[in-house]
């Protein structure tokens, strides 16, 4: 019995047959090969791209004169990718309590972040506040440009954003800044 096995394994239409399916094989392995190597040279360059993203909104209060407050607004940026990343606000516009403000010059309006770091960028401070303005709402339009700390500019990403403010009263004497993780984006 196993003579007669071996002998219809052995014959040259069954070893002809063993051939094609192992040549089919050994395509279909090569062509996934060349798919995985496709995919990992994809990873390899989505890690050297920059990645920018606002975390949350802070803001804070500044007494100012003849019981007035001047608030003070911000957000908080971060490079969840690989690689430092050097950005640009280009446009921050915030109106709050009905007020309408417009960017006005920065002493310095970018920076670089480092990958898996945190940064605050802040708005400069609008003055004239009452406390009987708050609670108030408002919205912040900030647009952002972003790159790879040493690539030129013409490898530029834009990161916009428009985001709806809740903001409480002026806080207590010796109560900083306030970190909104509600705040709504569009």
């Amino acid at each position: 019995m196993a003579k007669e096995i071996w002998a219809a394994i052995t014959s040259p239409g069954a070893l002809n047959l063993i051939t094609v399916v192992l040549a089919v094989v050994t395509a279909w392995m090569a062509g996934e090969t060349r798919r995985m190597a496709g995919v990992s040279m994809r990873m390899a360059q989505l890690e050297l791209q920059p990645h920018l993203a606002i975390d949350s909104m802070k803001y804070g209060w500044e007494p100012g004169p003849d019981g007035t407050y001047n608030l003070q607004l911000g957000v908080v940026l971060s490079n969840p990718g690989k690689v430092v990343v050097s950005y640009r606000v280009e446009n921050m516009s915030v109106v709050v309590a009905e007020r309408a403000q417009t960017l006005r010059p920065f002493a310095s309006n970018g920076g670089v972040i480092h990958p898996g770091a945190r940064q605050p960028f802040m708005y400069p401070e609008i003055q004239g506040f009452s406390v009987d303005d708050f609670p108030a709402e408002g919205t912040m339009g900030i647009s952002i440009v972003f790159k790879v700390a040493d690539a030129e500019d013409r490898a530029l990403k834009r990161c916009s954003t428009k985001m709806k403010l809740r903001i409480l009263a002026p806080p207590s004497p010796g109560v900083g800044w306030v970190y909104d993780g509600i705040t709504e984006y569009s």
